[in-house]
């Protein structure tokens, strides 16, 4: 007898933000991992309908490079649009979700100031206005 049944999108996986220089991570990071890898793309394509989350202790130190981004994006924290393209490409090619937290630290003196959601506001638009 079934008790419980759950969504077939329930299936979900991560890529971490880690920085090459982070001891064991190297190539891990979604900042450099190889999208276009027949094998990854394959057995990613197997936990479709799943959701590839972008995220990790290191995503309040991302700045998407795109509009007029207050923060200078520096690697090993910076995602360029020509890479946020290519993590789209890899979610549509393989069927999978894309959720990804935003920096919550941006343009934050201290953690009391108040979150400035400019950049993240210009990464929406932009990806909301791709052909």
């Amino acid at each position: 007898k079934v008790v419980f049944t759950t969504s077939p999108s329930f299936v979900s996986f991560n890529f971490d933000w880690w920085p090459n220089s982070s001891p064991g991570w190297t190539n891990s990071s979604v900042l450099v991992i190889d999208l276009k890898n027949p094998l990854l793309v394959y057995l990613t394509s197997q936990l479709s309908p799943g959701h590839l989350r972008i995220g990790g202790s290191d995503e309040d130190r991302i700045v998407f490079d795109v509009g007029d981004s207050h923060e200078p994006c520096e690697d090993p924290f910076c995602m360029t649009m020509d890479r946020w393209e290519e993590l789209i490409d890899f979610t549509q090619k393989t069927g999978t979700k894309l959720a990804f937290g935003i920096n919550a630290k941006y343009e934050r003196e201290n953690k009391t100031s108040h979150f400035d959601p400019s950049n993240a506001e210009a990464l929406m638009k932009y990806t909301a206005d791709r052909k």
